[in-house]
C-alpha cells in the first residue's frame, strides 16, 4: 500500500475513535507509525513533527503499568532522534535517550522487548558521543550493545548491526585511549589488569568478524563491514610493529 493512501486510511480511523475511546491510544499510535514510515521514504519534517505529536497523545493514555508503554516510550524517542538527526536540536536527542531509558527500564530481563530497548537506547547515546565525544557515553553503548547481543541470537536480523556497532565501540575506545597516550598503544590498566586498549581493539576485530559472517556476499552492509574489519586488522599491525623492540633479529 501507498504510504500516503496509508496515512489516509488510518486518518479515517482515528475519526472513528474520539477522545474517550477505548480504542484511541491504538489509533493515535497507527496513524504516527504510518507518519514516521512516510517520512522515511519523503523526508517531510511535517509529517515527523505529526507523528510525534500523536505518539505523544498515545503515550498519555498508556499511563505506568500499561503493557504498551514501553513500545510508545521507544517510538516517540525514535521520532525525535530522526528529528535531531534533520534538524540538530540537542534537545531532541537529549529527551530521546531520557525516553530511552525509561522504555529500558519497563522492559526487564525477559521481556520481548528488551533487546531493541538495548539496541535503540545504544543507538541515541552514539550519536550524543560523535556530538560530545563523551567516553562514560562510549562505555555505557559497549554495555547495551552487549546486553542486545545476548537476546539476538543467531539469524535474528539485528545481530549483525549490533556486532558491527560494538565493533566500532571498541575501536572509538581504543583510538581515545591511544591518543591520550600519544602512540599507538592504548592506557593501560592498574597493575594486574590486561591492556584495555589492545583487548578493545582485539574485541573490534573479533565483532566485525562475527558480524561480516552472517552476512552475505550481496548483503547492502557487507562492503562496509569488510572495509571496516581491514581497518582494524590494519591498526592492530601497525600497533604490533611500533611496539617491537629496535633491537630485535629477525
Amino acid at each position: 500500500m501507498d504510504s500516503t493512501d496509508n496515512v489516509s486510511r488510518k486518518r479515517a480511523e482515528l475519526r472513528h475513535h474520539p477522545p474517550g475511546h477505548c480504542g484511541r491510544d491504538i489509533a493515535l499510535f497507527a496513524l504516527a507509525w504510518a507518519l514516521s514510515e512516510r517520512y522515511k521514504k519523503g523526508q517531510e519534517i511535517d509529517d515527523l513533527n505529526e507523528a510525534i505529536t500523536l505518539h505523544r497523545a498515545a503515550l498519555e493514555l498508556r499511563p505506568v503499568g500499561n503493557d504498551e508503554r514501553a513500545w510508545s516510550l521507544s517510538n516517540v524517542a525514535y521520532c525525535l532522534s530522526k528529528r535531531y538527526d534533520k534538524l540538530g536540536a540537542v534537545d531532541d536527542l537529549e529527551e530521546a535517550i531520557t525516553l530511552g531509558r525509561e522504555a529500558l527500564e519497563l522492559c526487564s530481563p525477559g521481556h520481548p522487548g528488551r533487546g531493541i530497548s538495548c539496541y535503540s537506547l545504544a543507538h541515541f547515546l552514539r550519536k550524543r558521543f560523535q556530538k560530545q565525544a563523551n567516553s562514560r557515553d562510549l562505555d555505557e553503548e559497549i554495555e547495551l550493545y552487549r546486553a542486545a547481543l545476548e537476546v539476538f541470537p543467531h539469524g535474528h536480523n539485528q545481530r549483525p548491526s549490533s556486532l558491527h556497532n560494538l565493533a566500532r565501540c571498541f575501536s572509538d575506545r581504543y583510538k581515545i585511549e591511544s591518543a591520550m597516550l600519544g602512540h599507538a598503544t592504548a592506557v593501560l590498566r592498574p597493575s594486574g589488569h590486561p591492556d584495555r586498549g589492545e583487548t578493545d581493539l582485539d574485541e573490534a576485530i573479533a565483532c566485525e568478524q562475527e558480524a561480516l559472517q552472517l552476512l552475505t556476499s550481496g548483503d547492502p552492509c557487507y562492503e562496509e563491514y569488510r572495509r571496516c574489519l581491514i581497518a582494524y586488522l590494519q591498526i592492530k599491525t601497525r600497533s604490533q610493529v611500533t611496539t617491537l623492540p629496535s633491537n630485535s633479529s629477525p
